[in-house]
């Protein structure tokens, strides 16, 4: 399932609070906040929660699990695991 986002004037400083919160994450709680999220709801919150993840995810490891197409679309790609000596994540099966 994939969530439409509606920008509200809003959403910004909500998303910049996510991000924050998000950099402060070793790699293994960050792969935890994601995988946590086991369905989308298609509750405004949590695509600025999405949004978020997706910018630091980006960031920390180049690429993201959340599916963005073209900031408009986010959805989840599946359930990943952290490879720690290697520092990045693969899609499990």
């Amino acid at each position: 399932m994939e969530h439409v986002y509606l920008r509200r004037p809003t959403d910004k400083p909500e998303i910049e609070k996510y991000i924050d919160r998000f950099q402060s994450y070793t790699d293994q709680e960050l792969i935890n906040a994601y995988n946590g999220q086991k369905a989308i709801y298609g509750v405004h919150q949590q695509v600025l929660y999405l949004i978020a993840l997706d910018i630091v995810f980006k960031e920390r490891f180049g690429k993201s699990p959340i599916s963005n197409e073209e900031n408009i679309i986010f959805g989840l790609s599946g359930k990943i695991i952290y490879i720690e000596n290697l520092k990045t994540y693969e899609y499990s099966n």
